[in-house]
């Protein structure tokens, strides 16, 4: 009667765990970061994912993250995307509304310009915004012209992983 003996690479699966656990903690390393809001900013509301922007690329190519936000409050809300430099930053879409329950995805990104020589000032950074929208037909008709305080503020601090295209091309040869 022959035993059948199943040898695992335990070394190697330890490794290979150890290396995932190092990449995840270097990818989100600095990443969590988080911006106070003001005195008279509400904290938000709505159920954001994730809570920090990491923008990877090539200089000098353009970065992408996404962030999806849900209504998990029983109410239609509004929601808004800024920045304070439109230059550096886009949002699809960058206005809306959502349902309770109803969640959506953000594209945000990041417009590298040519003559930037890094990454962005620290300074700049990417803000969500939400009010109940009630019966608003628009999304300025909900946030009231912007006379009315929303209901939620979220800061998001803006990493950026850059690779500069002489840097990459040297490490390949």
């Amino acid at each position: 009667m022959a035993l059948k003996v199943e040898a695992q690479d335990t070394l190697r699966a330890e490794l290979n765990e150890e290396k995932s656990k190092n990449e995840k903690k270097s990818k989100d390393e600095g990443a969590k970061v988080t911006i106070t809001n003001k005195a008279d900013e509400p904290p938000f509301g709505l159920k954001l994912f994730p809570t920090y922007l990491v923008f990877k690329y090539l200089h000098p190519s353009p970065a992408f993250d996404t962030i999806t936000i849900t209504n998990i409050l029983t109410v239609k809300q509004a929601f808004k995307m800024k920045t304070n430099e439109n230059k550096s930053y886009s949002f699809r879409p960058s206005v809306g509304f959502l349902a309770p329950g109803e969640k959506v995805a953000i594209r945000i990104t990041y417009l590298n310009h040519k003559d930037r020589q890094g990454p962005p000032n620290e300074m700049i950074h990417v803000a969500a915004y939400h009010t109940a929208s009630g019966s608003a037909k628009s999304n300025k008709e909900a946030f009231g012209n912007g006379k009315k305080k929303p209901d939620g503020v979220h800061h998001f601090y803006c990493t950026h992983r850059v690779d500069f295209a002489g840097e990459v091309g040297e490490e390949q040869q």
